[in-house]
Formats: C-alpha cells, structure tokens, sequence
C-alpha cells in the first residue's frame, strides 16, 4: 500500500512539475536574456500600452487600422519603406518589447527572437522598429532566420541608443 501512494505521489509531483513549466502568456515564453559584458540586458515583450516616453499602443492601432485598409506598411514612413527590398511586403509579426539594463559602451547586441511565426531557415526577415515619443523614430534592421525559424539580428550602437531602457514596437517583415 505504502508503496502505491509513494508512486502516486510521485506522479502527482510530476505532473505539478510539467504543468509549472508549460506557459500561458506571451511574456513569459518569450523573455530573451542577453548577457554582454558586466552586466545583463533583458529584452522582453510587453503589455504595455503606455511607456515612459510614448504610446506603443497607439503604433499598434495605426498599423492594425492600416493593415485593414490596405498594408500594415503603409503606417512607416517613406524613408523606411524605401530600404525595404522589392517582394518584402508580408508582416507577420507586430509586438511591442521593452529593454533593460545597461548599454554603456555596448557597440553591438547580437539577439534572437523567437517569434509565433517560425521562418524558413536561412531567409531574410527586416525588422522595422518605432521608438514612439513625442516624435516617433523608426528605423530598419537586417535580420536572418536560424534553423529553428528564429530571426538572429544584431542592434548596432546607433540603434541601442535610440531605444534605450524604453518600450519599443517590433514589426518583422517578410518576403511573400
């Protein structure tokens, strides 16, 4: 008997073990954790609608009201649709992210999202980036997909210092 409880037991810890690892919410699955240098910067995807220094919600909106009308795209500025190659015209991905820690002196951070849409490994994917404020600043980045359908991109100094320890909105941007 001592030992049909012990193996119950055994399975009800399991299964509490597996259902503590399996995860619900954006958030949580996809924090990405970069160690660079001293210290350790966390990117993570956010909820919120309002940051500290502008509305990554109203970004959202425009480009959700823009892809009703005719293409997400159309919420970029000219300038930036300009970089974008003929054919990548597929927006699979708008999130808004927030990044922590210090960048003092970071030339480079090599990151890898893991989106809910996992590319063909080896293909290119743009990420537009809109650090909103009381001017909104975008900006392009070159990503490509790994073999899991991650996009790896690396933030240049440039583009760390635009974003700063502020909410950010990250469009991917693909080909057909």
């Amino acid at each position: 008997m001592k030992k049909i409880i012990a193996l119950l037991l055994s399975l009800f810890m399991a299964a509490c073990a597996v259902s503590a690892l399996a995860v619900d919410s954006k958030e949580e699955l996809h924090e990405v954790v970069i160690l660079a240098g001293e210290g350790t910067i966390h990117i993570y995807w956010t909820t919120d609608e309002v940051g500290e220094d502008g509305n990554v919600k109203e970004v959202r909106e425009e480009a959700a009201a823009a892809a009703k009308a005719s293409s997400p795209l159309d919420v970029l500025p000219p300038e930036i649709r300009a970089q974008l190659p003929e054919g990548f015209t597929t927006v699979n991905e708008l999130e808004s992210l927030k990044l922590e820690g210090d960048l003092t002196g970071l030339e480079q951070l090599p990151v890898t999202f893991k989106f809910a849409t996992p590319y063909e490994p080896g293909s290119v994917v743009y990420l537009a980036v809109c650090v909103p404020g009381e001017t909104r600043e975008w900006f392009l980045l070159k990503g490509l997909a790994d073999e899991e359908g991650s996009v790896a991109v690396t933030f240049d100094a440039e583009s760390l210092a635009k974003i700063g320890n502020h909410n950010f909105v990250l469009m991917a941007i693909s080909e057909k």
